[in-house]
């Protein structure tokens, strides 16, 4: 295992009902994935590849036992409806200390790796840091 873990916007598929109904609502913020995209992407990878272990397409199912220090940077997108699975997953596994979940509002996917506005330049600066660290 590496030991740091940065993360802009990281994809899983939501797996209940109210996820489904999260990423719907935050897809109206910040619209450059949409929900019916991951639809269509679940659809086909079950299609296609039927035998995929659950454990690689929903976060709730992953295992996270020796996750490293973990940095996680979501803007209010439809990719964060996972985030509660993501942060339940790390604490079930023991390591719920070892991840940093930030939402940021009123930014577009992946912000954290542009850093044009004042809250990407310093969530930009955070994950450069944390890599000079090492």
């Amino acid at each position: 295992m590496p030991r740091l873990l940065i993360m802009n916007s990281p994809f899983g598929y939501p797996k209940t009902d109210g996820q489904w109904k999260l990423a719907e609502k935050l897809e109206k913020e910040d619209p450059f994935i949409p929900v019916g995209a991951f639809r269509f992407m679940l659809g086909l990878t079950l299609k296609t590849a039927p035998d995929t272990p659950d454990c690689l397409l929903y976060p709730v199912d992953m295992d996270f036992r020796d996750a490293p220090e973990t940095y996680v940077f979501y803007a209010e997108e439809a990719c964060a409806a996972v985030s509660d699975a993501i942060c339940q997953r790390y604490e079930q596994e023991g390591v719920g200390e070892k991840l940093n979940l930030h939402i940021e509002p009123s930014m577009m996917h992946c912000y954290a790796l542009a850093p044009v506005f004042k809250e990407s330049k310093r969530d930009f600066n955070k994950q450069i840091a944390l890599l000079k660290e090492m």
